[in-house]
């Protein structure tokens, strides 16, 4: 799989089989979406959240610093 921009609208799921976590992509139209994280331990979870901040600010870097 690519880019997630590149992704079509749909639910995509991915299971980490050494932690039992599992992370749900849900993508939307227009960039909209929503991620579903279970079973993750704290530091698997924030490094995903860290990544897609990261993603957000450098895809709307005037969006991230009006918000800060």
């Amino acid at each position: 799989m690519g880019p997630l921009c590149d992704t079509p609208p749909g639910a995509y799921v991915y299971l980490c089989e050494s932690s039992n976590a599992e992370f749900e992509f849900v993508l939307g139209a227009g960039g909209h979406g929503q991620v579903n994280v279970s079973f993750a331990r704290v530091p698997d979870a924030t490094a995903v959240l860290d990544a897609l901040m990261a993603a957000f600010s450098e895809q709307h870097p005037q969006a991230w610093q009006s918000a800060t």
